[in-house]
């Protein structure tokens, strides 16, 4: 799949419609995603330093001040990362049910009355968009959901 904008294969509609599975991250996608994870925290630490550096010299920035910004940055990082690692998709029923890593219930959707499916492929993600007449929702689009979505009769 190439980057940006692409409409989903149409047949995929009514195999979501009918899938009764769940879904979570594979291991090399959660390795991916950690990796992903380091090198952002590192280029967090990294902004922080030249931060202080630039800061010190021109007398702009306290070194609280900057430290403060990587720290909360660090932490809102790490919660995003938690909160998607252990991501699961249930389907059941003509449902869709999204559960995050501590099992808190995020979305609960009918896709019955489902208009839509389309594709968006990030650098690092691809989202599966979903439009009902009403309202759109998107989820990551993991490994497992496309296998299934592609091979499902």
């Amino acid at each position: 799949m190439s980057w940006g904008y692409r409409p989903a294969d149409p047949v995929w509609l009514s195999r979501l419609q009918r899938l009764h599975a769940d879904f979570r991250l594979s291991w090399g996608e959660k390795l991916l995603y950690g990796a992903m994870l380091v090198i952002t925290a590192v280029m967090v630490v990294l902004c922080g330093k030249a931060m202080v550096v630039m800061g010190a010299a021109a007398s702009l920035w306290p070194f609280e001040m900057v430290y403060a910004l990587v720290l909360v940055g660090l932490i809102t990082l790490g919660y995003v990362a938690v909160a998607r690692f252990a991501v699961r998709y249930e389907f059941r029923g003509g449902r869709l049910r999204v559960f995050n890593s501590w099992g808190q219930l995020k979305l609960n959707e009918d896709l019955q009355h489902l208009r839509e499916v389309s594709c968006f492929r990030g650098r690092w993600t691809t989202s599966l968009r979903l439009t009902w007449p009403d309202r759109a929702r998107a989820i990551m689009l993991i490994h497992s959901l496309e296998a299934a979505l592609e091979q499902a009769h």
